[in-house]
């Protein structure tokens, strides 16, 4: 259990909890949209902690240079959770947020009506998904 509610505390101040919308590859492929959690740190032994207790993948980021004098930034590294996955994570944590517990709503209910992977979405659920989308970058302002 204090696993978890350390979690969420880590997902309510580090986490971006978001549906990432991208255009189809190929034509006859609808738009595609799905729900993504992810947390970024400097620190590789959380990380590595975070997803040893609760799954993920873990990415290197590539450092860049800060704007105003050009120095390289500390390397940071992301665990990622999609889909289902990424839904039952938020659904552990969810009691336990405080900061984010409105877009863990948004993101958990979307997940919850998707049905399994289909290449052509009907509009109501192309429709739906994208009103999700919307609600959960509304959310964040």
């Amino acid at each position: 259990m204090t696993h978890i509610a350390y979690l969420a505390g880590i997902i309510d101040g580090e986490a971006c909890i978001s549906i990432f919308r991208r255009k189809p590859a190929l034509p006859y492929i609808s738009r595609r949209y799905s729900l993504r959690v992810e947390i970024c740190m400097c620190s590789l032994k959380t990380i590595e902690w975070i997803q040893e207790h609760f799954g993920g993948t873990i990415y290197k980021k590539r450092r860049t240079r800060t704007a105003d004098a050009g120095k390289l930034r500390k390397q940071s590294y992301t665990v990622s959770w999609s889909g289902r996955k990424a839904c039952d994570l938020l659904q552990k944590v969810k009691p336990f947020l405080i900061t984010k517990s409105h877009e863990a709503d948004i993101a958990i209910e979307y997940q919850l009506k998707c049905p399994p992977k289909t290449y052509r979405l009907s509009r109501d659920e192309l429709n739906r998904r994208e009103t999700a989308y919307r609600l959960l970058r509304e959310a964040k302002l």
